[in-house]
């Protein structure tokens, strides 16, 4: 949910009129490499989808490849995709640094895996090459979500191109007004069966243009970098996965929004990859950590461009909303797991425990292009007082 005027600055990129008036040494989307080869899509899961459903069409009809292996710590926005394109979902572990428990996908990697899709996690890190050949080698695709953050830098270029398929969200990155998706498959038999794509629906359209205009005219905000007095909050209470993720079918099919292209097109790509890198290593250099609160990847590699700063918060859902009504931009991913994660629970007990323990202690910091250097700063400094004060 968005901030009402008046309220702290807001999580995620919104857009404003120096969005649309970059300068001429701008980074630009058509400089970048392949992005010709991208099929756009109206969401990342609609992407998910897509992709999935051409993957199944390739496939001989003798094939015995009926599911795809999802991280066990995930959005239920990747699980429902898979099962709609018409396969099971069978889950592999993630640490609690956010990293693949590799000896737990390799003994999960069989004759029936069509797949494995890899979330690079907030924009940070990247897909080992020892997994991705043993992907291969098995007869499955890889499939990269990288829709945190569809940027590298150094230089400035596109995510996962390593994979046979990469799949964007590009509202993360760039203010889309949360519309907007891709994928850039490089498998050229699965390119084959794409399905025909569509327009989404008038309703769908309107309420994009119309989130679209409201960012522009949005009313004044708490200067960024403002600590709220004498905090009223209360804690969020956490939704079942239908109503928080739900699946919209009518959508799988969509393509991207013009306008969400032409914003996409127009962007400073070299600002958003700068200003997010340095507003991250700013807020880590001034985060205190703690027993109970320490940053999930604290170093960034050359080439990330990171969605926000992740942190594990020890009794998060006691304190994050007590953080957020100081001034701080927040967010949670993960909150809610997709519930066919439980049916692996008696078999995988350790695998189902370490995405329970994300769920319920990760939160993530903002820190995108909007926020200068000051507020960052002090955003760190306020988490910091609220911490020392319990």
């Amino acid at each position: 949910m968005r901030p009402e005027a008046g309220g702290p600055p807001p999580t995620w990129p919104e857009l404003t009129g120096d969005d649309l008036r970059p300068p001429a040494t701008a980074v630009r989307w058509h400089s970048l490499e392949a992005t010709g080869d991208i099929h756009y899509t109206y969401t990342g899961r609609a992407g998910i989808f897509q992709y999935l459903t051409a993957l199944r069409r390739s496939l001989p009809g003798s094939s015995r490849r009926c599911h795809v292996l999802v991280p066990a710590f995930h959005c239920p926005s990747v699980v429902d995709p898979v099962l709609h394109a018409g396969f099971e979902v069978r889950y592999y572990g993630i640490t609690e640094q956010l990293g693949v428990n590799d000896h737990d996908l390799l003994t999960k990697i069989d004759e029936h895996t069509a797949a494995v899709l890899f979330i690079r996690f907030f924009g940070i890190g990247a897909i080992s090459p020892t997994l991705i050949t043993a992907v291969r080698a098995a007869g499955a695709r890889v499939l990269s979500d990288c829709s945190h953050s569809f940027l590298l830098a150094s230089p400035v270029a596109l995510a996962g191109g390593e994979a046979d398929a990469t799949v964007y969200s590009f509202w993360k990155t760039i203010p889309s007004s949360t519309v907007g998706g891709g994928v850039w498959c490089t498998d050229v038999s699965v390119n084959a069966f794409w399905p025909q794509q569509s327009s989404a629906g008038v309703r769908h359209q309107l309420q994009f243009l119309r989130d679209l205009l409201g960012e522009l005219l949005k009313g004044e905000r708490q200067p960024a970098g403002t600590e709220l007095a004498d905090p009223v909050a209360e804690p969020a209470i956490r939704k079942s996965c239908e109503l928080a993720y739900p699946y919209a079918a009518a959508l799988s099919y969509a393509k991207m929004p013009l306008a969400a292209g032409w914003i996409l097109r127009r962007v400073d790509l070299g600002a958003v990859a700068r200003i997010r890198r340095d507003n991250y290593r700013l807020f880590c250099e001034h985060l205190v950590a703690r027993p109970d609160l320490q940053p999930a990847a604290p170093l960034l590699g050359d080439a990330d461009v990171p969605w926000g700063v992740p942190v594990v918060m020890h009794n998060r859902g006691e304190r994050d909303y007590l953080i957020r009504a100081r001034g701080v931009p927040l967010f949670t991913f993960g909150e809610v797991l997709h519930p066919s994660l439980l049916r692996e629970q008696k078999q995988y007990p350790a695998m189902v425990e370490a995405a329970q323990f994300l769920r319920d202690n990760l939160l993530v910091f903002a820190i995108h292009q909007h926020l200068g250097p000051a507020a960052v700063r002090h955003y760190a400094g306020i988490v910091n007082r609220f911490m020392e004060s319990l």
